[in-house]
């Protein structure tokens, strides 16, 4: 076996272990990619989580202030 032929087979290794290795990373960031799409539907949206602790805020509020008057008398 020449040189020639040994470095076109190393070559050829080389770009398959190449080959392998982009789309493994492709098919890791398509799936990552799918994963983050589906988690958006699932989590709850900064501005309704706003929305739902002011809610509770002014109903701590009020329990408080009652809690406050009761204490008083």
């Amino acid at each position: 076996m020449d040189y020639q032929a040994a470095f076109n087979i190393a070559m050829a290794i080389a770009a398959a272990f190449g080959g392998w290795t982009l789309r493994s990373i492709t098919t890791s960031l398509e799936n990552l990619q799918r994963d983050h799409k589906e988690m958006m539907n699932q989590f709850v949206r900064r501005d309704d989580y706003k929305s739902a602790l002011e809610r509770i805020e002014q109903i701590l509020t009020r329990i408080w202030d009652k809690l406050d008057e009761k204490a008083d008398k």
